[in-house]
């Protein structure tokens, strides 16, 4: 009579471990997380036609496009 309850025993525990196998997921590790936008990056031609022609419409500097591609270009103020 005993051996008959260790035996359903035993084939409960293998079927719950088998099924517990079956079904088990790596937990995301990134659950709950937010996703950080990319940086803008910009080289140092586009950053210094986004400062020109910022200046240009705050009015501080009064320079044209033509003037504003002259001076940023590479080696642009010699």
């Amino acid at each position: 009579m005993m051996k008959d309850y260790q035996v359903l025993i035993s084939g409960v525990l293998i079927a719950v471990a088998i099924y517990l196998g079956l079904t088990y997921q790596e937990p995301d590790p990134y659950a709950g997380a937010f996703k950080v936008p990319e940086p803008v990056v910009e080289n140092s031609f586009q950053s210094c036609v986004r400062y020109a022609e910022e200046s240009r419409k705050n009015g501080t500097e009064k320079l044209t496009r033509g003037e504003v591609l002259l001076l940023c270009r590479p080696g642009g103020d010699k």
